[in-house]
């Protein structure tokens, strides 16, 4: 006498239900398809206005906090080049160039 289980109730994948994965095979058209990608754009975009809705920031998080950016600005007016800023913070020249353009300061090149 061998054990048998009961056909499942909830939809599980058993070895004898092949059909359904046969539609699981089936590649998408690609008028699907594209309706598919825009559906999870759609998705994906309605997700990042609810976080933003609850304070909640998307992206990279800035280099720089709000005291290192004053520090920046300091350190620039204080004389030291854009490098010198850079390599004190550990961070690349642009971002340094970055930070002063948005704090109003406007950076120089030496010899420009």
């Amino acid at each position: 006498m061998g054990l048998h289980a009961p056909p499942t109730a909830h939809g599980a994948v058993t070895p004898d239900s092949d059909s359904s994965l046969e539609a699981l095979r089936e590649p998408l058209r690609p008028s699907e398809a594209s309706t598919a990608a825009l559906s999870r754009r759609e998705r994906i975009l309605a997700g990042q206005d609810a976080a933003r809705a609850r304070g909640v920031r998307i992206g990279r998080p800035p280099a720089l906090d709000v005291d290192d950016q004053a520090l920046a600005v300091e350190l620039y007016a204080a004389g030291r080049s854009l490098r010198a800023v850079a390599g004190e913070l550990g961070i690349g020249v642009s971002t340094v160039r970055r930070v002063l353009e948005r704090c109003g300061v406007t950076a120089t090149l030496p010899g420009r």
